[in-house]
């Protein structure tokens, strides 16, 4: 009796043994031929089967010359066929997702290996047999995957870095309150800026009155890095022209402007072509006007001020007088405005009375008198008196 062993199970292109067991035969010498392609002629061969129905015979001979022919139908199943799905490129530090993309797929065994293919150490994350490996740097991943009928085909996979895009800000890291400044940024290719109106610029213009955070992200191949750029505020000086107050003059004077709060000024209008050490102007103005300096502190910041200046008019008075006297008479001047008050003749103190008297005339008078607003404007008249003389009477007579 002759007959072929062999396994049970059978996957195309895996190598399986077929065996004819010891035969008992009273020669105790038996020869075997197979019907394969080498002819083999041992009672054990390995073959390969690559169709799905194969049958293998053999014939073993007795030293008679006897022979007994034995067969083996062979049923092979087809390995898995399988790409792999996902990126091959990551960025560092990021989860990669590969698939198997196939059909007749049971189970997926995914191993770390080597370049030369060999498993190492280290146990891949899986998800529903998508492995989700953190890509720190190049790997390579190995998948064992197993038909429903047991039959096992592998691949590898190479997956490699991505490196985030550096980013390099430039930018003053404090600022005066209120003024406007840029922060630009370089090493990515695209760029998104977290609560501002720019969203795909490198370069933003700003302006900030308090102390800030800035966000960047910067992209290049899909990597994405974050920057936070923090700008502090500077306080502006307080600038102010004489203490800030609006003042009014009288027609014909001059005022000096005082500036304050700063170590450097330059007032509008003064042909400064800098900032300078100068911090009180005169001016002269003939009607209303509103003066301008801008101050620069010790920080470098600057802020400006402005005073209103308006022009008072002067007080307007008439006189009446006799303009010739006899002497040793005496004359009284009468100012026309009596809402003002009155310095007659450079008297010390101002009077109410609008009424001065040049008393006992004995030459030719020269005066004048002051006349002053609620305002303290003051306008000037002046007044001229002729002295005239008296008749020299003679009276002549005779002696009774």
């Amino acid at each position: 009796n002759i007959k072929i062993d062999g396994p049970a199970l059978v996957c195309k292109d895996e190598p399986i043994d077929l065996i004819v067991p010891e035969i008992s035969d009273p020669s105790q010498d038996v020869t075997y031929k197979w019907n394969t392609t080498d002819n083999d002629v041992t009672a054990k061969i390995t073959v390969k089967p690559t169709t799905t129905k194969s049958e293998y015979k053999v014939t073993a001979t007795n030293a008679y010359g006897c022979t007994k022919d034995a067969s083996y139908n062979l049923n092979a199943h087809d390995k898995p066929t399988f790409n792999f799905g996902g990126e091959t490129r990551y960025c560092k530090g990021e989860d990669a997702a590969i698939s198997i993309l196939g059909n007749n797929v049971q189970s997926i065994v995914w191993n770390y290996v080597d370049e030369n293919g060999t498993i190492i150490d280290g146990e891949v994350p899986t998800t529903n047999n998508i492995a989700k490996p953190t890509v720190n740097e190049d790997i390579r991943l190995k998948a064992f995957v197993t038909s429903t009928e047991g039959c096992q085909s592998e691949g590898i996979i190479d997956i490699a870095t991505k490196e985030h895009p550096v980013l390099v800000p430039n930018f003053k890291d404090e600022v005066c309150v209120g003024s406007p400044f840029d922060i630009s940024v370089s090493g990515a290719r695209t760029w998104t800026w977290k609560d501002t109106s720019a969203t795909t610029s490198s370069l933003i213009g700003l302006r900030i009155y308090n102390d800030t955070d800035y966000t960047v992200y910067g992209t290049t191949e899909g990597c994405t890095s974050e920057k936070v750029i923090t700008i502090k505020t500077k306080p502006l000086p307080n600038i102010l022209i004489n203490d800030g107050k609006d003042t009014a003059i009288c027609f014909n004077e001059s005022i000096e402007l005082k500036a304050t709060g700063g170590v450097l000024y330059k007032w509008d209008n003064e042909n400064q072509t800098d900032f300078e050490a100068i911090d009180k102007i005169t001016k002269s103005p003939t009607g209303g006007v509103t003066y301008k300096v801008t101050g620069r502190g010790e920080n470098g910041c600057e802020n400006s001020a402005t005073i209103n200046v308006s022009i008072n008019d002067l007080p307007r008075f008439d006189l009446s007088y006799i303009k010739e006297a006899c002497d040793s008479t005496s004359v009284d001047i009468t100012a026309s405005n009596t809402e003002l008050t009155y310095v007659w003749n450079n008297e010390t103190t101002p009077s109410v009375s609008n009424t001065y008297t040049e008393k006992e005339i004995r030459k030719d008078v020269k005066g004048g008198v002051y006349g002053i607003d609620k305002n303290n404007c003051k306008n000037f008249n002046e007044y001229n008196i002729t002295w005239k003389p008296n008749p020299k009477l003679v009276i002549t007579g005779n002696n009774v």
